[in-house]
């Protein structure tokens, strides 16, 4: 919905993204973020059509990263003093806080109901309670933006883990 052939179609998403919101009560997210939304002003163009909020994931950055340019030169920057998953975390938690702050608008406006951008604990903690509380916790001191949403695998191992963030 609303991509074609790589390109945002600003008017008809912003009418049927709007009204969507307006008259229905829903709030429609993009599950593709990339570096390239960010620095091209597409995000910030689909905020304004009317996306209420980003998902960002393992899976969603591995394809942004394999399939073009835009992390090369920082990630061939950064392996040279960070192990290969650092530098995978310090390129994504740039972009994760680039669209916090792009979509904070939507959040003040909302009141904190919308203009979330999620990010995903490692999927490697889904079965570590301990370290998946203590990787949500960094990743929220890390980025300290109100619109951070962390997800945590809801393993029966990090149920506990999501309570206490909850309350946190």
């Amino acid at each position: 919905m609303g991509c074609k052939a790589g390109k945002w179609v600003g008017f008809w998403a912003m009418t049927l993204l709007h009204d969507l919101y307006e008259q229905q009560g829903q709030s429609p997210w993009v599950d593709n973020l990339r570096r390239g939304y960010i620095t091209h002003g597409t995000l910030a163009q689909m905020r304004d059509d009317g996306i209420r909020g980003v998902t960002s994931n393992p899976t969603i950055f591995e394809k942004a990263i394999a399939n073009g340019t835009d992390y090369d030169e920082q990630f061939r920057s950064l392996v040279h003093s960070h192990s290969v998953e650092d530098a995978y975390w310090e390129l994504v938690v740039q972009d994760v806080n680039d669209a916090c702050v792009i979509m904070r608008p939507t959040y003040d406006e909302s009141d904190g109901n919308d203009g979330f951008v999620s990010l995903e604990v490692s999927p490697a903690l889904a079965l570590d309670e301990k370290g998946t509380t203590e990787s949500a916790r960094e990743l929220h001191t890390r980025l300290g933006q109100p619109n951070l949403m962390v997800k945590i695998p809801a393993t029966r191992q990090c149920i506990p883990s999501i309570r206490q963030m909850i309350a946190e």
